[in-house]
C-alpha cells in the first residue's frame, strides 16, 4: 500500500481540476455506485477508476484522455494463479473458457501482441478505466451490480453498456500498469516481490 500510495500522491499527473475521491470500508458496488453518483452530482465530465493495487505512467489520465472515447482502459495483468493468468482485458468467444481464462464461460483474455496501440474489447477489469459522464447518464442505475452467477462487476457493467448504449471499452496497449499486492505482476507475466 505505502509504494502505490506514493506513486498515487507523488508521481500520478492530474489535469487542472481534477478531484480526488477515495473510498473504503464497504462493498465494491456500493462504493462504486456512490463514488458515481457524487462525481456526476460534483459535475465531473470524466470519472477515472483506479484500484489501490495499479501502477503506472504518470501521465495515464492525459493518455486516456487524448483517446477521446466514451471509455478508455490502461492495459494490466489479472491476478489469477499461473494457468489462468491474461490480461485482464476480454472479447467474447463461442468456447465454454479457455486457455487464459479457464472457466469463464463466453470470454478469452486477449494478446499481449495487437495491431495498433488502441484496441476495442468487449470487456475490461475497472482497475484503471477513464468514462465519459454520458455513460452513467445513459445507464439505469444501480450502475453498478454483481449479482449471483455474474463474473464480477465490471463484467456485468461493460455487457450492459453494450446492451443499452451499443458502447465497448477501447484499451490503450501502451499504458501499461503493474498490478501489485504482496508481489508485483507485469503485464508480460513477470513477477517480482515489492520492497520493504
Amino acid at each position: 500500500m505505502r509504494e502505490w500510495r506514493d506513486w498515487f500522491l507523488l508521481k500520478l499527473q492530474r489535469p487542472e481540476g481534477t478531484t480526488h475521491m477515495e473510498m473504503r470500508a464497504y462493498n465494491l458496488v456500493t462504493m462504486r455506485n456512490y463514488m458515481a453518483e457524487e462525481a456526476l452530482k460534483g459535475g465531473a465530465e470524466w470519472l477515472f477508476w483506479l484500484d489501490d493495487d495499479m501502477m503506472g505512467p504518470p501521465n495515464v489520465l492525459e493518455a486516456l484522455l487524448a483517446i477521446n472515447k466514451p471509455i478508455a482502459c490502461g492495459l494490466y495483468m489479472a491476478k489469477k494463479k499461473a494457468s489462468e493468468r491474461g490480461l485482464a482485458a476480454w472479447m467474447e468467444t463461442k468456447t465454454a473458457g479457455s486457455p487464459y481464462a479457464p472457466g469463464v464461460n463466453g470470454y478469452m483474455s486477449i494478446q499481449r501482441q495487437q495491431a495498433g496501440r488502441v484496441i476495442q474489447v468487449d470487456v475490461t477489469g475497472l482497475g484503471c478505466a477513464l468514462i465519459n459522464r454520458s455513460v452513467f447518464e445513459k445507464l439505469p442505475k444501480p450502475w453498478f451490480t454483481w449479482d449471483v452467477g455474474a463474473l464480477s462487476e465490471d463484467f456485468t457493467f461493460f455487457e450492459r453498456v453494450w446492451a443499452s448504449q451499443g458502447i465497448k471499452p477501447v484499451l490503450d496497449m501502451e499504458c501499461k500498469f503493474d498490478h501489485i499486492g504482496v508481489f508485483k505482476v507485469n503485464v508480460e507475466g513477470e513477477f517480482s516481490p515489492l520492497e520493504m
